[in-house]
């Protein structure tokens, strides 16, 4: 029998012995591995997979060009127009690249390059995102836009951890239910399921909300904190509302969310434009 013949025999019996081989979805404990080419290095216990290569491991179903992983199977990296399906998470992933590991219990997904993930209305795209699944975890970086149930923000790095949301470098974060648009340098809040309860909004503050009869007022500060229990945005630090030819200034204005009432507090004073001759 032929060198090459027998390294063929080699790798078929060993990826079968590991469970590493085409089938159906699999038991989250075995991990499947399918492509029109694999090699399998006896030394490393390195896979390498090229064309049409699909991975089935924990429930997951990753699909892409070419892979690399090892036969302990705790990680895996994924090549050229990767689409990863995670049933029990509800979401899809779309990237470039895209790691899967283990670590401990959980499975932790590592997208980069043209990362688009969804998860029933939730929208999520960035050049860089890390993900739990099975918790409420995430880290994602460079452009990012995300759309989810309760708010949007656009960012250079939006994460959460449990029940913390944070951004830096905010172009925009919306509040739909609120009606409230703002820009910072950054932002922390607390979640309450899925919905905010609190957020800070820190460093060149501006935003923007409706009125009591629906115009525009824009804000400005230095420091803005929402709270959906009070019912009030309190922005401080040279506060200003301008709203069409009227400006007022403060040591800090506060919103009630309710009314649509501002009310300045600490050194106000109100700047307005006097109509020309012969307007009412």
């Amino acid at each position: 029998m032929g060198r090459r013949a027998l390294a063929g025999m080699v790798v078929w019996v060993l990826l079968v012995w590991s469970g590493v081989s085409w089938a159906a979805p699999a038991p989250s404990s075995e991990v499947r591995l399918t492509a029109d080419q694999l090699r399998f290095d006896p030394a490393t216990e390195r896979i390498e997979a090229t064309g049409n290569v699909r991975l089935l491991k924990g429930g997951a179903d990753l699909r892409a060009l070419k892979g690399q992983g090892f036969l302990e199977g705790k990680t895996f990296r994924l090549q050229g127009k990767v689409q990863g399906v995670f049933p029990r998470e509800g979401l899809s992933v779309d990237s470039d690249e895209l790691l899967l590991s283990t670590e401990g219990s959980r499975q932790i997904l590592e997208a980069t390059g043209n990362v688009r993930l969804h998860r029933g209305k939730d929208q999520l795209s960035a050049g860089f995102l890390r993900w739990t699944l099975g918790g409420k975890a995430y880290l994602a970086r460079q452009g990012v836009h995300a759309s989810f149930t309760a708010y949007r923000l656009e960012a250079e790095e939006v994460g959460r951890d449990g029940d913390v949301l944070w951004a830096k470098g905010v172009r925009r974060y919306e509040d739909p239910s609120q009606g409230i648009v703002l820009s910072a340098s950054g932002v922390r809040g607390r979640l309450a399921g899925e919905r905010v309860a609190e957020l800070e909004a820190t460093g060149s503050l501006e935003g923007t909300f409706r009125g009591a009869k629906g115009e525009p007022v824009r804000l400005r500060g230095e420091k803005g904190i929402y709270s959906k229990e009070r019912g009030t945005v309190v922005v401080s630090g040279n506060a200003r509302a301008i709203q069409a030819d009227r400006t007022v200034t403060a040591d800090s204005l506060v919103l009630h969310l309710d009314t649509r009432r501002l009310e300045a507090l600490g050194n106000p004073q109100l700047v307005f434009t006097l109509p020309k001759e012969g307007k009412p």
